[in-house]
């Protein structure tokens, strides 16, 4: 079996590149600007540009002490690039790309420094702050956000076909007793 791929599913590769090289530019940028731990205000003291470096997961979150990161990393951009080349619903590819290029961006920081760039700070004081994250992180999150949008507007769509398929069959339903009637 031969896989073309049409004009949007090329467009959505390039988008792939684009966003794996704002997020390592960006990374890049930081890691040679910034002191580690330094913190700069954007947005007063709500958004701050803070470099920091994470070992762990999305959001600093720590799976285990020996969790294969970038083993993990690897199988999940394998395995969304493939349902990529056969999905054919045009959102559900673009939010693939986002999953892509996130784990591709923190993958490239996990293969050259065993660590993520970190340096998105959001917050209202110093004790009261989003863990610090990165492009690569908020691909992923937009990603899973729209995903769950997508589920939900599909699950409506099919329960307005379900809906409408079973007061086709209560009016085919009353027709048939009206006929019996008569």
């Amino acid at each position: 079996m031969k896989l073309k791929l049409g004009f949007y599913k090329k467009f959505l590769l390039l988008l792939y590149v684009l966003l794996v090289a704002v997020d390592w530019g960006t990374k890049f940028i930081v890691k040679n600007t910034f002191f580690y731990g330094e913190s700069r205000e954007v947005v007063g003291n709500f958004f701050r540009l803070t470099y920091v470096e994470n070992p762990y997961s999305l959001f600093s979150i720590k799976l285990s002490s020996n969790f294969p990161y970038v083993w993990f990393s690897i199988a999940v951009i394998l395995v969304i690039f493939v349902i990529f080349l056969f999905e054919k619903n045009r959102w559900h590819n673009f939010i693939y790309i986002l999953f892509m290029a996130g784990a591709t961006g923190n993958l490239i920081d996990r293969l050259k420094y065993d660590r993520v760039v970190d340096f998105f700070d959001f917050g209202i004081n110093n004790h009261l702050r989003w863990p610090v994250f990165n492009f690569a992180d908020s691909y992923i999150t937009i990603g899973m956000i729209l995903l769950v949008i997508s589920i939900i507007i599909d699950m409506l769509k099919n329960r307005k076909i379900k809906d409408r398929t079973l007061n086709e069959e209560e009016i085919a339903e009353e027709e048939n007793k009206e006929l019996e009637n008569a």
